[in-house]
């Protein structure tokens, strides 16, 4: 999973206690890192899915049909 590098918060002059909640860089920041977040389970459910067929496909191999 890719990280967000360029986090909007640190060294920013207008930063107060609170600010999240009305930040625009730090929504769109937050945005990026949920898309990938849910682009990372994907992958993961992919991975998931393939590892599972081939282990009930070789589980199953030497069986009768």
């Amino acid at each position: 999973m890719t990280k967000l590098r360029n986090k909007p918060c640190k060294d920013c002059l207008d930063r107060y206690s609170g600010c999240h909640a009305k930040c625009e860089k730090y929504a769109a920041a937050k945005a990026d890192v949920e898309e990938l977040k849910a682009k990372h389970m994907d992958e993961l459910n992919y991975i998931g899915y393939v590892a599972d067929t081939v282990w009930r496909n070789r589980k199953r191999k030497g069986k009768r049909k």
